[in-house]
């Protein structure tokens, strides 16, 4: 299995949501890909790199990072790889929607643990109930 954690970044702004991101998709194997759609400075990549678990990181430098322009990148890299995860923020979760509808399986959003590489627990009812969910597609985009 090959994972990929999406991080959708703007330059100066901490991505510590990409920490969370790849402990989730370290919980699915032992090693991930990180995928970062933005710019960021040299230094705040080679931060990246220094995660745990961190095999390597793919960086896509556009100055719009638009859902629509986002999506078209994330797409083009996604192949290849049985799961790609996001952050739970809301430009996130509209990429994560566009990309999954492209390669044309469903989009599960909300993620907060992850129980098997096919199984994941999230949050329903605003956040109220938590749901543990099997997807048997693949890709996963979660």
């Amino acid at each position: 299995m090959s994972v990929l954690a999406v991080c959708l970044a703007t330059e100066g702004k901490e991505i510590v949501v990409a920490r969370h991101t790849i402990a989730c998709a370290l919980k699915i194997d032992a090693q991930a890909d990180v995928l970062v759609v933005g710019n960021l400075s040299g230094e705040e990549l080679e931060q990246v790199t220094r995660y745990e678990g961190v095999r390597c990181v793919l960086s896509c430098p556009i100055s719009d990072v638009g859902i629509e322009n986002a999506a078209a990148q994330v797409a083009q890299v996604a192949d290849g790889y049985s799961h790609v995860l996001f952050d739970a923020g809301s430009r996130s979760k509209a990429v994560m929607a566009r990309v999954a509808a492209l390669k044309g399986v469903p989009a599960l959003s909300e993620i907060c643990d992850v129980v098997a590489p096919d199984t994941f627990k999230r949050f329903i009812y605003a956040g109220s109930l938590l749901a543990t969910v099997k997807i048997t597609v693949s890709p996963v985009f979660a």
